[in-house]
């Protein structure tokens, strides 16, 4: 049976150029791909080339080689991943020696970490060994921004402590000398600070937890009252020299 023919008032539509039709193909793909990509990850030397990073989405992740650490994109910051202590690298030292993530410091009469605290972490884990000092002496703590101890005479606390089979209990008078956060005993010690929110702009608190030799134990609370960011801090001792190695964590 032949076929008719069309007598519609709408003529027919001729078929599209191959060629359009093979455009249209690849731009559905595309858009598709766009739309579901894959999580993507990056590699930096330091935060210096994290920071620099273009190119990234909400989930992607990069390792950072400087601190063994692993970071995640939220969308508008790289933000660490996963849970725990975070080693952190110090931007440069006063008195010391940045190796790895570690500073150390022999026989100086002060020794300052700078750029440790920064928005990545609210709150920040440091470890201070003390390996000698050159005489009994406390060693204190200040708060640092941009390479300047703050002496504002907003620092206080309490100190409880042993030594031997006493205890004691003290409101050092630390005001513009910074914390007491180890007593000067021995000349092994060992102390462990936990601060909050060094980097923003509220009141800063913290504790210090302290051993020194088979003497002397202790817990320090920590306050500054002050509503400043901080980057740092150092450590003096009251008198002489001390020799040592410090470290920093962010606490995710």
């Amino acid at each position: 049976m032949p076929l008719g023919y069309f007598t519609g008032s709408t003529p027919l539509t001729p078929l599209r150029d191959p060629f359009n039709v093979l455009v249209d193909a690849v731009n559905g793909v595309e858009t598709t791909v766009s739309d579901t990509r894959q999580i993507q990850t990056f590699r930096w030397a330091d935060a210096t080339e994290r920071a620099a990073q273009t190119g990234m989405v909400a989930g992607d992740i990069g390792y950072q080689i400087d601190t063994d650490a692993v970071y995640r994109y939220t969308g508008s910051a790289w933000r660490p991943a996963g849970s725990g202590l975070v080693p952190v690298r110090p931007a440069s030292t006063a008195g010391g020696t940045i190796s790895g993530t570690s500073v150390t410091f022999t026989t100086v009469g002060s020794v300052g970490v700078n750029g440790c605290f920064t928005s990545d972490f609210d709150n920040y884990l440091i470890t201070i060994d003390i390996s000698a000092r050159s005489s009994v002496v406390d060693v204190n703590m200040k708060l640092r921004a941009s390479g300047s101890d703050n002496s504002s005479s907003a620092y206080s606390g309490v100190k409880f402590y042993a030594s031997g089979t006493s205890t004691t209990v003290t409101t050092p008078a630390t005001g513009t000398g910074g914390w007491a956060i180890d007593a000067g005993g021995q000349s092994r010690a060992f102390a462990t600070i936990e601060i909050r929110s060094p980097a923003l702009s509220t009141p800063t608190i913290g504790w210090s937890d302290f051993v020194g030799g088979s003497a002397y134990v202790g817990k320090y609370n920590l306050s500054h009252s002050v509503s400043s960011a901080f980057d740092g801090f150092s450590l003096t001792p009251t008198s002489g020299t001390i020799s040592g190695v410090i470290r920093v964590y962010g606490r995710v």
